[in-house]
């Protein structure tokens, strides 16, 4: 099976999704975890959803963060969705996907991506026009018979209407 790469690109300051290698987000989808955690303000808890093929270890992205960002979230309200390997490989092709320019919001979803294989991390920090656009490709990318996953990002997705 051949090696799919998840990696991040800088862009005006803000960490956003793309192609680089340097991010060492490498792997198969077996190896691959992804977390996504609302940071912007909220007038109640925002679940976080862990995507993975194996079960998902939020320990795994503890401490791995941008510094001065809240991540509580994770640890208050947790959704596991738990996906196929040819799902894991359609939402990682969807994640390259997402515009990596910044805009003038601050941002509100954090998108990170952890490697079981060599413990790599990295992060990509959205604002609420490119989570939704995340969420839409996530939702796309997902079997449709995969009805508890299809509701879990339905749950993101509705946090950016």
């Amino acid at each position: 099976m051949k090696k799919f790469l998840i990696a991040l690109v800088v862009a005006a300051g803000v960490i956003g999704l793309g192609c680089v290698q340097a991010a060492g987000a490498r792997g198969e989808p077996e190896e691959v975890m992804l977390k996504l955690t609302y940071v912007g303000p909220q007038d109640k808890v925002f679940p976080s959803i862990g995507i993975s093929v194996e079960p998902f270890d939020l320990n795994k992205f503890e401490g791995r963060g941008t510094q001065g960002i809240d991540y509580s979230n994770d640890y208050i309200f947790l959704l596991e969705l738990r996906v196929s390997a040819d799902e894991m490989k359609r939402v990682l092709d969807a994640t390259a996907g997402v515009a990596t320019t910044s805009s003038s919001d601050a941002p509100r979803l954090s998108l990170m991506v952890y490697n079981t294989s060599n413990g790599s991390v990295a992060e990509a920090l959205l604002d609420a026009g490119q989570a939704r656009a995340l969420a839409d490709r996530i939702a796309a990318a997902l079997d449709q018979k995969n009805i508890e996953g299809l509701e879990i990002v339905d749950v993101l997705r509705r946090g950016f209407e």
